[in-house]
């Protein structure tokens, strides 16, 4: 042991690498809860105006718009094979439909996380008298 160090101390090298060691994990851990008016809501529901890939579409939430990736699912890209067919296939189930996104988060992407299920449509039934 360095002859200027006692066994109960710590050299100022060492207290300011910890200290800055602190310091990043609060900040990560404040960066990783934004604040209430930044979160998604654990739940929308709206109607899809965009499908951009096989796993991402756009829903139109009162006002707001909200790229949503599918939660578990791994599609093909555009560019690979049937990443076209795939969004395709996508777009002709959920494009225009009214939605419920129950959201589980972002990706790395910003995107909300979700998954979705179709609202049941509403019918309107007349009468001729």
């Amino acid at each position: 042991m360095p002859a200027n160090l006692h066994p109960c101390r710590i050299s100022p090298a060492a207290l300011a690498v910890l200290t800055w060691a602190v310091a990043g994990i609060v900040m990560m851990s404040l960066a990783a809860d934004p604040p209430a008016s930044d979160k998604r809501p654990a739940e929308l529901s709206g109607k899809v105006v965009a499908v951009h890939d096989a796993d991402t579409i756009t829903v139109l939430a009162g006002r707001q718009q909200y790229k949503v990736r599918l939660a578990a699912i791994d599609a093909p890209e555009l560019s690979q094979d049937f990443g076209r067919k795939a969004k395709q296939a996508l777009s002709s189930k959920v494009f225009g439909k009214q939605v419920r996104v129950e959201t589980a988060g972002r990706d790395r992407y910003e995107r909300v996380l979700g998954t979705v299920q179709f609202l049941p449509s509403v019918v309107k039934v007349t009468s001729r008298a």
